[in-house]
């Protein structure tokens, strides 16, 4: 998902859809960096 979001942000032509998957990707990263201790128990 989190890569998705980063290949939708470099193919895309629109500046302000760009901007909006790349912030989502750094939202999403966070979010798994929060709770990936919780996915190995």
């Amino acid at each position: 998902c989190h890569a998705d979001l980063e290949l939708f942000s470099l193919e895309t032509k629109s500046k302000s859809a760009s901007e909006m998957y790349s912030k989502n990707a750094k939202q999403i990263e966070k979010i798994l960096n929060k709770v990936t201790y919780l996915l190995k128990e």
